[in-house]
């Protein structure tokens, strides 16, 4: 919980005098500093105020002797400066203020016991207990304050009439008159207090329920990323060697899937399911966070055993493993968990979140559900991506990322189709980068988007030189550039600027491209087939619904991924092959294999009638600087 929540105690009726004493004092709003401060003015006020009661009245008409208002008077002012000086040094509002007033009872009682006279209580400080002790401690204090003014009054009338004192007509109507004026201000205290502590209830109350909300998240009323952020300080804060926090960090896999394809609603359905089977597995031993999307955290503020948290981590990964049934069907998903343990420095404590992230991170590249306990390897590969990172901004700005072509063959006749152009990197520091690294580093920043064009510029420019009238170009696209809304007007220009024709110009998309933002990219497509340009599906047949993207977006080519032909043995597979060969022929689709290493694959795929193929049997990559020479050659065989 947050410090003490801002409060306004101040009452009707009477709540003018609370105002000023808070305007003099600069209280601040907090009960507790409230009473504090109030109690400061009391004391400053009978240390300044009581001399100037003595001095300024008649003491020969007083029923009072001057020797003895003098000796209160000096009593009053120097205890009340002396609680004055405790209470701003201990702060100890409530055991001063009980103290305070014992003092006074004390005072009032022992006049008359001592001196046999009545006269010798300073009356007015009887109207000084109920406003004490309502002060510190509430409306029944005051109440039992005034209580204790009347039994004393009493005490004292007995006492004289024990000792057979003698007590004149003026000092018994001057009591009296006290004792009821003290009465009163007892009750118009408790009235006061009661009023006062019953509405600073209920705006704490009301405090701490805009608090609970600030701190929860709406959707699956776990604690949210600002509540997160709050107990990682306190942890960071707090750092102790006997105390081990550890931390999950988990991502919901292909989440965006499920909310592109059954919507919204289906998502929040989703998240609300795996929050609570979350909370369920959890239960008391750690605390469960939603940090936004379809990020979650658990902080587990002194951590079990690491197998324990390993075993946890097996029970998460099986609860999205069950099926979460929605208003569309059964949802399936994967996560993948990041764990990270700490030593209680704070220094280990910090880096926690970091931890946890970069292993959820790790965690994700592997197939379905896993979870990785952060560790040395981790932290040498992220360090590793912050390297590369940072060199691809540099040669991406020098523009130093090379192109290598590798051609495409028609296996029926031998003669190339086309040429993919390829990105090549060989970094100053770093040395030879590949494309499966940086690419991968680049499209989780805006640097693919740059990387992207400066591809197509240079491949466009390069294959105007050398490429046949009945040849193609072809360039991949990661799926931030299909969401800019230019993208397509600049392969427009460039494909005009290179003087080709927009149907030797094909764009390479993949199924996750399209996924991650359908609209924008069937909007940037049907620009790009409106101009001309080919459009060709890279990785088919590896994407749980592949078919369904044939109808919403006509294609002019499809590639098999690598993995078809690593299992081509497989007869299961090479049904699964002779099935999407078949159905491109029927949708007059041109069907490319990619991967071809060995002869037996070749074979097999002139066996199914594919029509076009790559890969290393068939030829490598060309470096841009060769190509002319390339084609050269192959013209000269021809």
């Amino acid at each position: 919980m947050e410090n003490d929540a801002t409060i306004d105690t101040t009452p009707d009726g009477f709540g003018w005098i609370t105002r000023f004493i808070d305007s003099a004092s600069g209280a601040s709003t907090t009960p507790e500093e409230a009473r504090r401060r109030r109690m400061r003015i009391l004391f400053l006020l009978l240390a300044t105020i009581t001399p100037l009661l003595v001095f300024t009245g008649n003491t020969e008409q007083s029923v009072f002797h001057e020797e003895q208002m003098l000796l209160w008077a000096g009593v009053l002012v120097g205890a009340s400066t002396a609680f004055y000086a405790a209470l701003r040094l201990f702060k100890a509002e409530r055991t001063i203020g009980i103290a305070f007033g014992l003092w006074v009872l004390t005072v009032i009682a022992h006049g008359p016991l001592y001196y046999g006279d009545p006269a010798q209580i300073a009356l007015t400080t009887l109207v000084l207990i109920p406003l004490i002790m309502g002060s510190v401690s509430g409306a029944s204090a005051s109440l039992a304050g005034t209580i204790l003014v009347i039994l004393t009054y009493f005490a004292v009338l007995g006492s004289a009439h024990y000792q057979q004192h003698q007590i004149t007509d003026a000092a018994i109507s001057l009591i009296s008159y006290s004792m009821l004026s003290t009465v009163l201000c007892g009750v118009l205290v408790s009235h006061f207090q009661r009023h006062t502590e019953a509405e600073a209830k209920r705006l704490t109350d009301d405090n701490a329920k805009v608090h609970a909300i600030a701190m929860t998240d709406s959707l699956t009323r776990c604690a949210n990323r600002r509540a997160f952020q709050m107990a990682m300080e306190q942890i960071s804060e707090n750092a102790d060697s006997k105390v081990h926090p550890a931390l999950f960090i988990m991502d919901l896999d292909r989440f965006k899937q499920i909310n592109d394809t059954f919507g919204h609603s289906v998502g929040d359905e989703v998240l609300r399911t795996f929050a609570e089977r979350l909370r369920n597995v959890v239960a008391e031993s750690g605390r469960v966070f939603r940090l936004g999307g379809d990020e979650f955290a658990i902080l587990f503020f002194d951590e079990p055993s690491q197998s324990a948290l390993e075993d946890l981590a097996v029970q998460i990964r099986a609860l999205s493993e069950a099926a979460i049934a929605t208003q569309a069907g059964d949802v399936d998903f994967d996560v993948s968990i990041g764990i990270a343990l700490s030593d209680g420095s704070e220094a280990s404590n910090s880096q926690l979140y970091r931890q946890a992230d970069n292993a959820a991170f790790a965690a994700k590249k592997l197939a379905g559900s896993a979870h990785l306990v952060f560790n040395n390897q981790i932290d040498g590969q992220i360090t590793r991506q912050y390297e590369v990172e940072e060199c691809l901004k540099v040669a991406i700005a020098k523009r130093s990322i090379g192109i290598a072509f590798q051609p495409q063959y028609d296996l029926r006749n031998g003669a190339i189709v086309a040429y993919e152009a390829l990105a090549r990197w060989k970094d100053p520091l770093l040395g030879k980068v590949s494309p499966a690294e940086f690419i991968q580093i680049a499209e989780k920043t805006r640097l693919i988007e740059v990387l992207d064009q400066q591809i197509i510029s240079t491949a466009l420019r390069n294959a105007s030189k050398w490429l046949g009238r009945q040849q193609r170009v072809s360039i991949n696209v990661s799926a931030r550039s299909l969401r800019m809304t230019d993208f397509a007007a600049y392969v427009l220009k460039h494909v005009r600027r290179a003087q080709l024709d927009p149907s030797q110009v094909e764009i390479e998309i993949t199924e996750t491209a399209l996924i991650e933002n359908w609209d924008a990219a069937k909007h940037t497509v049907d620009c790009l087939r409106r101009d001309g340009i080919r459009i060709v599906l890279d990785d088919f047949g590896i994407g749980y619904s592949s078919l369904s993207y044939l109808a919403e977006f006509p294609v002019q080519k499809l590639k098999f991924d690598r993995s078809f032909l690593l299992k081509a043995c497989e007869s299961s597979n090479s049904l699964i092959m002779r099935s999407i060969i078949n159905l491109a022929k029927e949708m007059q689709v041109e069907m490319v294999a990619e991967g071809i290493e060995t002869r037996e694959q070749l074979n097999l795929l002139r066996q199914l009638k594919c029509q076009q193929g790559q890969g290393y049997l068939l030829g490598r990559p060309i470096p841009a600087v060769n190509m002319d020479k390339f084609v050269k050659s192959r013209r000269m065989v021809a």
